[in-house]
């Protein structure tokens, strides 16, 4: 499992953002912090930030442990558990290598996006 941050929890509907190659989450802190009426979740991919432990293996294995992410980290506002799943949907937000993830993870796990 990647980890993440995961920023006003107690929100019901949630942003994932994932980031370009060679940065971190970090990029996305002027947008998470603008964007208040959300839940943010930022996820730093394989070999990145918090992640720097985790291989990059491929973009289609990064797909599915952002799926993995997405499916364990939408939460029920009034559990603010990360690991509790509620069945929900999520925007997605990418740039980059984080783009082309996303794109990957619309197509693949369509029933995850909003």
């Amino acid at each position: 499992m990647l980890s993440v941050t995961v920023h006003r929890p107690e929100l019901d509907r949630t942003i994932v953002f994932l980031h370009g190659a060679g940065v971190t989450g970090w990029m996305w802190d002027a947008q998470v912090a603008d964007l208040t009426e959300f839940r943010c979740i930022v996820i730093d991919l394989p070999g990145h930030g918090a992640n720097h432990d985790v291989p990059w293996a491929s973009i289609d294995e990064t797909v599915v442990l952002v799926a993995e992410v997405i499916r364990s980290a939408v939460v029920r506002a009034d559990t603010q558990d990360v690991h509790a799943v509620a069945p929900a949907r999520v925007y997605l937000v990418g740039l980059s290598l984080g783009a082309d993830v996303g794109l990957r993870l619309l197509a693949g796990f369509p029933e995850l996006i909003d």
